[in-house]
């Protein structure tokens, strides 16, 4: 839980907007938080970024983390960009086409953190609908074993997209 958050949490106050909590310093931040690495992905479940669903008032979000590629050399990048890997997400690199700029989202590590750390002015990159409709497949694959149906939900979900006009 975030230390503002919980602070508030403690004496009976409203939870703070993820925009007004600073970021902690590095001895609050060690004390309260294990951090493996410098990025996570929010997992997207539409309820918590839809207004007036639950995702408002649940403190809470799904995030797993996203590793440099070259930390997971056991996985063969060309199965990891075909989606063969069912335990991760592709995410190609933003610097340069090197494969070693390549990272992964490892679903076997998802965890949740307090929303207080997730305002948008952290956020480094947003997932296109092509890129959010694969990843929605992919933690569908995980967790069920079962893929959706792509075609259908893209057309009936489009709006649940985090980014997708209100």
């Amino acid at each position: 839980m975030h230390p503002v958050a919980r602070a508030a949490e403690l004496e009976g106050l409203p939870r703070p907007d993820p925009e007004e909590c600073l970021f902690p310093d590095e001895s609050e931040l060690r004390a309260n938080v294990r951090l493996d690495g410098p990025f996570a992905m929010l997992l997207p479940h539409p309820c918590d970024f839809a207004e007036g669903e639950k995702g408002e008032t649940h403190p809470f979000r799904l995030v797993a983390p996203v590793e440099p590629w070259s930390d997971h050399r056991r996985l063969a990048v060309k199965d990891l960009r075909r989606g063969r890997v069912v335990h991760a997400v592709w995410v190609p690199g933003w610097d340069n086409e090197s494969t070693e700029a390549d990272w992964l989202v490892d679903l076997r590590r998802m965890t949740s953190l307090d929303q207080a750390f997730l305002g948008r002015n952290r956020r480094v990159a947003s997932l296109s609908a092509a890129a959010w409709l694969a990843v929605v497949d992919r933690v569908s694959r995980f967790f069920t074993g079962t893929p959706i149906d792509k075609a259908s939900f893209a057309l009936s979900h489009a709006h649940l997209h985090p980014d997708a006009p209100g």
